[in-house]
């Protein structure tokens, strides 16, 4: 997911200096006691063939079984604008998916990818040890926006995000926008093949901010203005932004149910999650009042955020209020093998889960939680020093709760110190299954550098992605950007994780 918050979304389409910042990062109801949407027949939006010939946007796959790591490294992308990695996943082989922007030109294992436009998206497949085994760029005349990515277990991709103007993906498939922004949303199989391309709009602006796989389904979040056309649905809105979620099959994209959650202000969902019986889990970001099927959640002061369950078939399970009298955002969010839920995000002054009274050094600090599968609180901490601190992403697995983001100045994770070396340096925190911090590990330079995704490796450590701006090093290797901005991937073993 996850890499923006509320108040920066609007502006994050066109400005190179925004994409640091922004790296995302009444309605109609069939069902009046859920509020939710669900098809008589599925029926997913339009994808034109484009019968232009397509470009070569892809390098050949080399799909052979990963061995899994055992040593830190550093390594990423570069080319000759800006270019990101947003998103990060993982197989059960040990392979390793990114998804992020560039423009211009940019190389990816001795190949060489071209932008159709301003900023294009790019999919690429690592093995464990870092060598990339396949990319694949998508695109049109203007930028896009990456939510995130999500890997099945037999290593199919789905990324999610927003576009402008017609979108040619896999190379032959064209997505049509009905105005403003639509939401995009591809899979490609292990191999790097496109698997099936949909696009999903109205006549305003509307986004995928994040993506899960799961339980044979694959659920979508974001936010959209006015109606959103889902096919076989149109969700209303009614303020600026509402929020939304979908789940699809995965293997055809045919809809199963959509919800919407709205308010009078801007509400956007940050965060989703899938467990292993396909039931979904959306974190949400509000402004003011919030429904949520046939609740009102009333907004405590500034931005809350909220955690909603809901079952595979579109029903409504819990609801958990995350708010005080300061700012709250939900940003990260994952569910282990026993339907726990993990989430994460930002609090301004003190704030209250469970039997945990939490408070803030400064106006943004980091707050981590779990609760079980019927939505009971299990335990919650944070972290955070006098400076900007904010998550970006939270994955579960190994044993372990890895969160990424970005922060300036000193942090203590508990007992684990780490210091930025810029104006904003990318952080790993790492805590057990209990909530106790394990480690805690930075990297940046002299600019504004941010992790925004993390997956885990199966032995306690972490695979991380994001961008900088100015050379960073780990060990012996230094990465320096050809351009204004450059993507770095790095893999953290877990005795590596504390390296301060």
């Amino acid at each position: 997911m996850k890499n923006t918050t509320i108040q920066s979304h609007v502006a994050c389409a066109t400005m190179v200096l925004a994409l640091v910042a922004c790296s995302d990062g009444g309605r109609t109801r069939t069902d009046t006691d859920t509020g939710t949407t669900a098809p008589d027949a599925s029926a997913p939006a339009d994808a034109a063939v484009d019968s232009a010939p397509p470009p070569d946007t892809s390098i050949a796959p080399d799909v052979g079984p990963s061995p899994l790591p055992t040593d830190s490294w550093l390594g990423g992308y570069t080319g000759t604008g800006a270019d990101t990695i947003d998103g990060v996943g993982s197989d059960p082989l040990g392979n390793v998916y990114v998804v992020g922007r560039f423009d211009s030109e940019l190389t990816i294992g001795g190949e060489t990818l071209s932008s159709r436009g301003e900023q294009d998206v790019v999919v690429a497949k690592y093995d464990a040890e870092g060598a990339p085994l396949w990319a694949q760029s998508f695109g049109g005349e203007m930028t896009e926006v990456v939510g995130g990515i999500a890997v099945d277990s037999e290593g199919n991709s789905y990324v999610v995000g927003r576009f402008r103007d017609p979108l040619l993906v896999g190379g032959r498939v064209r997505l049509e926008p009905i105005d403003q922004e639509d939401v995009f949303l591809a899979s490609f199989d292990t191999d790097g093949e496109l698997r099936w391309a949909r696009a999903y709009g109205g006549m305003y602006s509307e986004g995928g901010r994040d993506v899960a796989v799961g339980g044979g389904v694959v659920c979508f979040a974001g936010d959209f203005q006015g109606g959103f056309d889902l096919g076989f649905t149109t969700l209303e809105g009614v303020w600026q932004f509402d929020a939304f979620v979908a789940c699809v099959d995965s293997d055809d994209a045919a809809i199963r149910w959509a919800h919407a959650f709205t308010g009078w202000d801007n509400d956007v969902a940050t965060a989703v999650a899938v467990d292993a019986d396909g039931n979904a889990l959306v974190g949400l970001s509000f402004g003011a009042d919030l429904d949520v099927f046939d609740e009102t959640l009333t907004n405590r002061g500034g931005f809350d955020a909220a955690l909603v369950k809901i079952s595979a078939i579109g029903e409504h399970l819990f609801t958990r209020h995350v708010g005080a009298d300061g700012a709250e955002e939900l940003t990260g969010l994952d569910v282990d093998a026993s339907g726990n839920a993990f989430f994460t995000g930002v609090f301004s002054t003190g704030l209250t889960l469970g039997d945990a009274d939490l408070r803030s050094a400064d106006s943004h600090d980091v707050y981590v939680a779990s609760v079980t599968p019927e939505g009971e609180h299990r335990w919650a901490t944070s972290f955070g020093a006098m400076g900007f601190d904010q998550p970006l992403d939270l994955e579960v697995g190994g044993g372990r709760v890895h969160i990424t983001g970005r922060f300036d100045g000193t942090v203590d994770v508990g007992g684990h110190e780490i210091s930025s070396s810029g104006d904003y340096d990318a952080f790993l925190a790492t805590f057990d299954m209990a909530g106790a911090a394990v480690g805690a590990w930075t990297v940046g330079g002299g600019g504004a550098d941010q992790a925004n995704g993390v997956t885990p490796d199966p032995h306690g450590g972490a695979y991380v992605g994001g961008h900088h701006t100015d050379p960073i090093t780990m060990g012996e290797t230094t990465l320096t950007a050809d351009g204004l901005i450059g993507a770095f991937l790095a893999h953290l073993a877990p005795e590596d994780i504390d390296l301060i």
